[in-house]
């Protein structure tokens, strides 16, 4: 006969002996844990502009690759840098033992620092250039091409926005003050926005310099309009890299909804669509004897 105080210390001993694994694999998992939500670890896979360009003329030795598409590195790029494909660039055996840089646009680099570390793994000691080619330039690099098309690389689309938002190093910049603009985005940082002969000007307001330091900065107005120059003015004030939100709330505000109906049940994605009366008329006329 087995008594109770049997089956209850059979209970007990498997008990301790669970959490003792689930502790151990806890602690085995910790460090991965840190990797990939730790500040620090973000930091370690990002290069600021400014020290890659003083390493770079101070000593040279690191490789450049540049991952956007060619068209895009052909009209402006880094000199001396490479374009290879970032789903590519672990593939390249030569980079192995060297100080790689990777290179984009610089606002939608959620990717990038998230391929960096596969890419570390096989043996290339790459980081992630922070702020991109707009960055570079702000920190007077060099680039080898057409600088018009820096104005394109700063401009962010709404999907862009909404895959990047929340990251710790992404300020959001207002020329908006409405209720819907602080509904749709209460951690923005607001700016007075006033009209006068020339058009469309903005004061700091709440962005004072000491907050745009090592930042990329996203500035969004009503409607996109004005954006463009308040980005270069902003960039001209100290941030690391300044993009602007094509469109706008207005844009930002049909992305959502398109992307609730997408998400809804497939009745909804329908549109009805009524004949026009031209050609409700013409049929009429078709029909007549």
């Amino acid at each position: 006969m087995v008594s109770f105080w049997t089956i209850d210390m059979a209970n007990a001993i498997k008990s301790i002996v669970n959490l003792i694994l689930l502790f151990s694999a806890l602690l085995a998992v910790l460090p991965y844990l840190a990797i990939a939500s730790g500040p620090a670890a973000s930091k370690d896979l990002l290069i600021s502009a400014p020290a890659a360009v003083q390493q770079t003329a101070r000593s040279g030795g690191r490789v450049f690759v540049d991952v956007r598409r060619p068209e895009a590195f052909d009209r402006l790029h880094i000199p001396g840098s490479l374009n290879v494909p970032l789903f590519a660039v672990k593939t390249k055996l030569f980079l192995k033992g060297r100080q790689v840089v990777l290179v984009d646009d610089g606002f939608a680099q959620s990717a990038l620092l998230k391929e960096v570390e596969t890419v570390r793994r096989v043996g290339i000691r790459a980081a992630v250039l922070s702020g991109g080619l707009v960055a570079w330039r702000a920190a007077g690099g060099p680039l080898e091409g057409d600088l018009f098309a820096l104005d394109e690389s700063r401009r962010v689309t709404a999907a862009m926005f909404v895959a990047e938002r929340g990251r710790a190093d992404l300020l959001v910049v207002g020329a908006v003050d409405s209720e819907q603009s602080r509904a749709m985005l209460p951690e923005t940082a607001r700016l007075e926005k006033q009209l006068d002969t020339a058009g469309f000007k903005a004061t700091t307001g709440e962005v004072k310099p000491s907050r745009l330091a090592g930042k990329t900065v996203l500035v969004i107005s009503e409607d996109g309009r004005g954006a463009e120059q308040l980005a270069r003015k902003l960039q001209a004030s100290g941030a690391a890299a300044v993009f602007y939100l094509e469109g706008g709330l207005f844009a930002l505000e049909r992305y959502r909804q398109q992307s609730a109906r997408m998400a809804g049940p497939r009745e909804g994605r329908r549109v009805r669509v009524s004949e026009c009366k031209p050609c409700r008329e013409a049929g009429n006329a078709d029909q007549q004897p």
